[in-house]
């Protein structure tokens, strides 16, 4: 330390250090045998205090980058307990290339305590003999099970999770945490290797963080011994696949070209191949190929016209994908659909598909329904995306004065605020807001003005979700939503009341249809007879097309408008769960003549399989809706 030093609130004065009494300011203890520390601002401090009054008076800390110069900010909460660990980070000015980082990197930012972690173990080791892992078959330390077990990224040590989704466990992390607070485990059974992509879950954030620091953490503390007790553990540092056990090859799903893109999809059994991120792709998929089934199906039919080719054309293409999974979902045999090719024409028009950390079903679906919208020219019979078309007018209107305004929106996904339901969203709401003339609150609601058959709807997850708080709101299986239509939308949207004479007409297009229908399936499935029940979700999508005259009430409205109520059903939902890879994506459908029933079994297609689970509505991410 030098004797002079720049004062931090006059930069022109300079203080003598060694005219200082060398005492801490706070336990105003002398620190001989260890040293005190000055800081900058003039203060005293002893190893202990220095931490703590550094971490509440001076640390502020801003990282930047991350892909295309995005910028992310690190807000600490003020911890007393944690101080040094925070004050360790300040001083390790090399974990900012960590944090941070480069363009082609798909790791996301960690969480604080990773970071505080990360700082406290790379600076010192503690022992030169590094503890053994063995991978597959280390138990839980207090009840020896070898299956859901997380490793203790503090102690080491391997403990059982909770029971979810099938799988065993004693909640043995949790009184792990309880009792010594610590936060950080890392899966010990998804995994064939320890990567940087692997993910580190924050116990006190309640949050799965992509860092790379987690990796680091783990190769400095740990040596792990990956496979079983029999497999040669330098053998498997080199990830010879020659030297692995049966039970490590089957779980190692390495690989590329033409055989990882056939695992691109919905497998043999019917279940979602969780591979490259695809999950999020092939759930939205499934979800809306089965809706369709329920109505609407003959829109999927691809053009005869279209000038490009079938692999070309993204509507196409798109339409001959829904035609197999639609078939999926009638038929009882299983088979392969790959969506190697839908992948790659949505990575190649939105380049945010590069990095697998950011996938979200409802941006997949938007995304997918909008590139089909642009191939939808006025010779382009498939229009599919007229399907998913919500018009929505929110109205808002002072008791006082009644002045009242207008705003028309068109959408694909109806986004919900936390704890909302559908009914809410269009039901009427009082705006915290005032008029020009000073009264409050006014009065808004928002009514559709379109009839669509299918409502997806985007379900959004609380601020204090992160804190623990795992209650959602209610989900509406059947809301009700009001909807009006006036006399210039009826003809725009050339809407057509169910009589005799347009069932008759909708019977015989559906009998011209019948030979494009099956010449399509033989183009496809050259082995397979078309099933009637094929033929039956055709029939019933040309039949039901036109609007039931009882649904429409001319007389409530004195402008000609049509007004009126439409029930719609929840029949469909892409569930997300948690996991050491950042999350995964499966589909849950009712396919049952009965109205849904959230307590009951669904039809769940998940990791290669297809089984009735109850239905995960806490992790419903996106949820369909059908009017029929």
């Amino acid at each position: 330390m030098s004797r002079y030093i720049r004062s931090r609130e006059n930069k022109n004065m300079w203080i003598d250090v060694e005219c200082w009494d060398l005492a801490c300011v706070h336990c105003d203890l002398e620190k001989k045998e260890t040293g005190a520390v000055l800081c900058e601002c003039g203060g005293i401090f002893c190893q202990t205090h220095i931490a703590v009054h550094h971490y509440q008076k001076h640390l502020t800390l801003s990282i930047e980058g991350g892909p295309k110069g995005r910028r992310v900010e690190l807000d600490y909460a003020k911890d007393p307990g944690s101080a040094a660990c925070f004050w360790n980070l300040v001083q390790e000015k090399i974990f900012a290339s960590h944090v941070v980082p480069g363009p082609d990197s798909r790791s996301i930012y960690g969480c604080v305590h990773v970071l505080a972690l990360a700082s406290a173990r790379t600076r010192k080791r503690t022992s030169l003999v590094l503890p053994s892992i063995y991978q597959d078959t280390s138990p839980c330390c207090y009840c020896s099970l070898r299956v859901n077990r997380w490793l203790c990224m503090v102690c080491g040590l391997l403990f059982c999770g909770n029971p979810k989704y099938g799988l065993e466990g004693n909640q043995h992390v949790d009184m792990h945490f309880s009792q010594t607070e610590h936060c950080l485990f890392m899966n010990m059974d998804l995994s064939p290797t320890i990567s940087e992509h692997n993910s580190v879950f924050c116990r006190m954030c309640e949050e799965f963080v992509n860092c790379r620091l987690g990796a680091d953490i783990f190769r400095h503390m740990f040596t792990v011994i990956r496979g079983c007790f029999k497999c040669n553990p330098e053998a498997k540092k080199e990830h010879k696949k020659k030297h692995l056990c049966s039970g490590c090859l089957e779980g190692d799903l390495r690989g590329g070209g033409e055989e990882k893109e056939k695992k691109l999809g919905v497998t043999k059994k019917g279940g979602v191949k969780n591979i490259d991120g695809s999950c999020y792709i092939a759930s939205v998929l499934l979800c809306a190929s089965f809706v369709l089934t329920k109505t609407q199906l003959h829109k999927i039919l691809p053009a005869k016209t279209c000038s490009q080719a079938p692999d070309s054309c993204f509507g196409c293409l798109l339409a001959r994908l829904l035609f197999q999974l639609a078939h999926m979902h009638l038929s009882p045999t299983k088979f392969v659909v790959s969506i190697a090719k839908i992948k790659k024409r949505l990575a190649k028009a939105y380049p945010n598909y590069n990095y697998e950390d950011k996938n979200d079903p409802a941006r997949c679906f938007r995304h997918i329904i909008c590139l089909a919208k642009k191939h939808e020219t006025p010779g382009h019979p498939v229009s599919l995306s007229r399907s998913f078309f919500i018009v929505s007018m929110v109205k808002s209107w002072c008791p006082a004065c009644n002045q009242a305004k207008e705003a028309k929106d068109q959408v694909f996904i109806i986004y919900l605020k936390p704890y909302q339901t559908v009914t809410e969203f269009f039901s009427v709401k009082h705006l915290n807001s005032e008029c020009t003339c000073t009264a409050k609150p006014q009065i808004a609601q928002t009514t559709l003005l379109n009839i669509p058959r299918i409502v997806v709807v985007r379900r959004k997850r609380t601020q204090q979700h992160i804190l623990g708080d795992r209650q959602g709101a209610t989900i509406d299986v059947h809301p009700v939503i009001s909807y009006h239509i006036s006399k210039e939308n009826q003809k725009k949207m050339n809407l057509k009341v169910s009589t005799d004479a347009s069932q008759r007409k909708a019977k015989k297009t559906f009998h011209d249809a019948v030979p494009e229908i099956q010449s399509l399936f033989d183009e496809l499935f050259p082995n397979e007879a078309l099933p009637s029940s094929l033929l039956g979700a055709f029939y019933n999508s040309y039949t039901n097309e036109c609007i039931p005259e009882s649904l429409i009430n001319q007389e409530a409205s004195e402008d000609g408008a049509y007004t009126g109520k439409l029930q719609y059903t929840l029949v469909a939902a892409v569930i997300y769960q948690a996991s050491d890879k950042g999350g995964k994506y499966f589909a849950q459908t009712w396919g049952e003549t009965t109205p849904p029933d959230i307590t009951k079994p669904w039809t769940t297609i998940n990791d290669e399989k297809i089984t009735k689970e109850p239905f995960f509505h806490r992790d419903a991410t996106l949820m369909f809706y059908v009017w029929r």
